[in-house]
């Protein structure tokens, strides 16, 4: 638990956040945009000779999941594109100034705030009791996913990604709801290597991993890969 300091007296108000490493800046940039031109900030805070840049997620009872990695380098902007199909890859890039890119409706400048010092801390995480519900195949996760966003000007919906015992799993907490209480229903996946995106595509229904955004009958998943499984997940 990291206690954070109050004006209101002498004792403090229990805050407590749990730190999850994700595989690469990409995953980042896909945790802070969704597609939908709105993005989220990117936090920055210095950690000896790097820095710790960080998203914030979801709340699982009076934790605050943390999604982040490390950088050697820090600046105003983070400007993100997912890349095209067959075209370009997805890239990433810390900048001061961007006032003299071109314009580009699949560029995402998403703003960093660097604090002098976090307000969650950095040493030591919490652990929230997670509450799990396997899904038999993931394709029905990205489906529930894909048909609640339909009709609606929202953005990319979104899985995470790990291994857990040398097995590839996605997982949401979008899925499954029963009250205040937050589940992560979670599905293994038949495949090895990372992939960053799942398509959907409405004309026959097929679900496939990808490493682009494109494609003119498809609808996305964004996939953000963690560098280790969620805390207290067990099968």
């Amino acid at each position: 638990m990291i206690t954070m300091p109050t004006k209101k007296g002498k004792s403090g108000v229990g805050s407590s956040a749990c730190y999850l490493k994700l595989n690469s800046v990409l995953d980042l940039a896909r945790e802070a945009c969704d597609f939908t031109g709105s993005v989220s900030p990117i936090n920055a805070v210095k950690e000896g000779k790097s820095y710790r840049l960080f998203v914030m997620g979801e709340k699982i009872g009076d934790v605050r999941l943390l999604y982040y990695c490390d950088s050697n380098k820090i600046g105003k902007f983070c400007v993100y594109s997912p890349g095209e199909e067959s075209v370009r890859e997805e890239e990433f890039e810390i900048k001061d100034d961007i006032s003299v890119e071109a314009p580009d409706l699949r560029l995402y400048k998403i703003p960093i705030i660097e604090f002098v010092k976090s307000p969650y801390g950095s040493k030591v995480n919490a652990k929230p009791e997670m509450q799990l519900v396997q899904v038999k195949d993931f394709a029905s996760i990205v489906k529930v996913l894909i048909s609640e966003l339909a009709g609606e000007e929202s953005g990319a919906p979104k899985v995470y990604g790990f291994f857990y015992k040398g097995e590839h799993f996605i997982g949401s907490y979008e899925i499954f709801h029963e009250g205040d209480t937050r589940f992560l229903a979670f599905a293994k996946v038949g495949q090895k290597g990372l992939f960053n995106s799942i398509s959907y595509n409405y004309l026959d229904g097929r679900v496939e991993t990808s490493n682009s955004f494109i494609g003119k009958s498809h609808m996305y998943v964004r996939v953000i890969n963690l560098a280790e499984p969620f805390p207290s997940f067990k099968l």
